[in-house]
């Protein structure tokens, strides 16, 4: 998001502002701590099920998470520079800080493109294409993604383009408010909404397929796709249209929202919410990881249980 504000006023921040923003740091700290527990979760389900990474959504998934997780330390550090009022913050934390914001959410966006490939495979039974190998060609896709993102990570930490943290928007911004700092913002939006605009033609496609399936094989329709396939094609439609909100907000904030500080805080936080949004969606979608979170609960219910007990007895 392009805003600027002047820095010089938040030496000036009332009491009453101090307390605001130490309040959204701690909802961003629990947000990440959240986020991180339920993404450990998810990955020793993956580890104790690796079975499961033979399917190439699961192995995308987890990339994904891997992502999610990288962005919520992020957060999760930032949330302490916020109820800490640290303003005088070395520069280069906040470039790092900056940097790894922006290459995971590009990141991101790009394994949701792979993603939403794989459901058109899988819909279309590899209809096209067919002597490409499936297995090389998305694992070099995820290989590129990483390529991609430390690409991206060493653009925004050149200082041209490099980022700071901004304690009144509670978010990153670009240091150098110039012509030049334009050519990453431009560049960032257009590959975002390249991919995405990518996506909904190929969601079209899907959904196209799905009602041809449904008119000629509706008998057939369960037996040949499970329910897994259609809560894969669910989830990168959801993260479709979170990413498409945000890009959207970005884009046109400052031209259709009134000029207020907590307005792009709240933006800014919708954005991490983002990166959360595909933590939960993880959860409801992978049954090993809803079984885990259940056996988690059941065995903490049993030791309290346990305890009550004991002290009864005593």
């Amino acid at each position: 998001m392009d805003h600027e504000y002047d820095d010089s006023i938040i030496a000036g921040f009332s009491e009453e502002e101090k307390t605001i923003n130490r309040l959204i740091g701690f909802v961003y700290l629990i947000t990440s701590i959240t986020s991180m527990i339920v993404q450990v979760i998810i990955f020793l389900a993956f580890l104790k099920n690796p079975q499961i990474l033979k399917n190439t959504s699961y192995k995308i998934m987890l990339h994904i998470g891997c992502c999610n997780f990288v962005q919520q330390i992020s957060f999760f550090l930032t949330s302490f520079s916020i109820i800490f009022i640290y303003y005088d913050s070395p520069l280069w934390i906040d470039s790092i800080g900056g940097a790894l914001c922006q290459a995971t959410f590009l990141m991101t966006v790009f394994f949701i493109v792979l993603l939403t490939l794989n459901c058109f495979d899988i819909f279309y039974q590899q209809k096209f294409f067919p002597s490409i190998n499936r297995n090389n060609f998305f694992m070099k896709g995820i290989i590129g993604c990483y390529i991609w993102g430390i690409l991206i990570f060493s653009l925004y930490m050149l200082p041209p383009f490099s980022m700071e943290f901004s304690h009144l928007e509670i978010g990153y911004n670009f240091k150098i408010q110039s012509a030049i700092y334009n050519y990453a913002w431009e560049f960032e939006n257009k590959v975002v909404i390249g991919f995405l605009t990518f996506s909904f033609f190929i969601y079209i496609f899907i959904v196209v397929k799905i009602h041809r399936l449904k008119q000629h094989q509706n008998n057939s329709f369960r037996s040949t796709f499970s329910l897994r396939d259609i809560n894969f094609l669910l989830q990168a439609i959801l993260n479709f249209i979170i990413y498409v909100f945000i890009e959207l907000l970005w884009e046109f904030a400052d031209d259709i929202l009134p000029d207020n500080r907590y307005i792009f805080i709240t933006i800014n936080y919708f954005f991490a919410l983002t990166f959360s949004s595909n933590t939960i969606l993880c959860v409801i979608i992978i049954s090993e990881v809803k079984d885990m979170i259940k056996k988690m609960f059941c065995r903490l219910g049993k030791e309290k249980v346990s305890r009550v007990m004991n002290k009864i007895n005593v």
